[in-house]
């Protein structure tokens, strides 16, 4: 028997970690302990827990307190048995196994596993959403206008990463962007018949686009965390940037277009998708992101850039609007054509977006 814990207060690594990077052991049951009061997302909850289910895997959610006490007396445990000399795992990591078999990684500036080629290539159960959900999202949407098609927009700042680990999180700066680049692209979409659907409850400002076909999900009085869900499962596509929230599009392979992507030799993890990647410059040049030194490829802490004069600069709202264009044409470049413009030395699904490459190689 051997126990582990989720990491649900994060919405990327419960989703990441538990589902794509977790091998439940072939000879051994596993008990999951968790508590719902400390999730990111109940709805994204259930469905892992529902995907980790299984004869060998049971789920048991209880209070926070308990979670805590259990979590000592097992480190405990499974102090004293190697101080024992029992080779005996009773922890079946989940919560940081994004920390482990790191590699090649670190000499790259990488501090974290971003790719789990394994992991990935598992399917996962059908994802079941109850009718009573369903039919209340389709009213949620009948009740304020939504029509489809619409696409998905979430814009990342650092509003839930201080909330929950504290500004001293470094990486929040390189993943970031700003909502008002997007808005010319969005008002393109509009145009085209799209509706707009913003996504994200915590964020610092909540710019408004004045049209009937945008809407400000997360700033509506009827949240549900079900429908963070359905309207990624939903949409025509989804336009985001690095972030827990995206994860959710693992869950369905939703159509992606990834903007400001972080970090640089990394594809994004979405089956799907295509991407631009945060643009650098470097004496006031943009340069090509494998010119960088090699300890910036996996780098998210702008520490790392700082120290070799670099400068991250988010797409403009030009290249956003080049990249909308390719996402609905479809247009990208096949992974071999851009060897010499990327520095891929971790895995992904992403495609680069054709309008980016032909910045560099005309």
């Amino acid at each position: 028997m051997k126990f582990a814990f989720l990491r649900n207060p994060s919405l990327g690594h419960l989703i990441l970690n538990s589902l794509w990077m977790f091998k439940p052991p072939k000879r051994s049951r596993v008990i999951i302990f968790y508590s719902s009061e400390e999730s990111a997302n109940i709805a994204v909850e259930r469905v892992v827990v529902d995907q980790l289910k299984s004869k060998s895997v049971k789920c048991v959610n209880c209070n926070l307190y308990i979670l805590k006490a259990l979590k000592l007396f097992f480190s405990k445990l499974s102090s004293l048995l190697k101080k024992l000399g029992i080779n005996y795992q009773i922890i079946e990591e989940i919560e940081w196994l994004h920390r482990r078999d790191i590699g090649d990684r670190l000499k790259y500036g990488g501090k974290y596993k971003y790719f789990d080629e394994e992991g990935f290539a598992k399917k996962l159960k059908p994802i079941k959403i109850n009718s009573d959900i369903n039919n209340s999202f389709l009213s949620f949407l009948d009740k304020n206008s939504i029509k489809e098609p619409y696409v998905a927009v979430f814009s990342r700042d650092n509003t839930f990463v201080d909330k929950v680990y504290g500004s001293s999180v470094k990486q929040g700066n390189t993943r970031n962007s700003s909502f008002e680049n997007l808005v010319p692209s969005l008002n393109y979409l509009i145009e085209k018949g799209y509706s707009i659907v913003r996504m994200g409850i915590a964020v610092k400002k909540r710019e408004a686009i004045d049209n009937q076909m945008y809407f400000d999900y997360g700033a509506c009085n009827s949240y549900n965390p079900w429908y963070d869900l359905l309207f990624v499962r939903d949409a025509r596509f989804l336009i985001t940037s690095n972030s827990g929230f995206s994860c959710i599009q693992t869950l369905f392979n939703t159509p992606t277009l990834v903007l400001n992507w972080m970090p640089l030799g990394f594809k994004p993890p979405y089956r799907n998708s295509l991407f631009i990647p945060k643009n650098v410059k470097y004496q006031s040049s943009q340069i090509k992101p494998i010119d960088l030194d090699e300890s910036c490829f996996l780098a998210e802490e702008i520490d790392n850039f700082d120290k070799h004069d670099y400068e991250l600069e988010e797409n403009s709202s030009e290249e956003i609007y080049d990249a909308v264009k390719d996402m609905l044409n479809w247009e990208h470049v096949n992974a071999s054509s851009y060897e010499s413009l990327l520095p891929i030395v971790d895995g992904g699904f992403g495609l680069l977006c054709k309008s980016y490459y032909k910045k560099f190689v005309k």
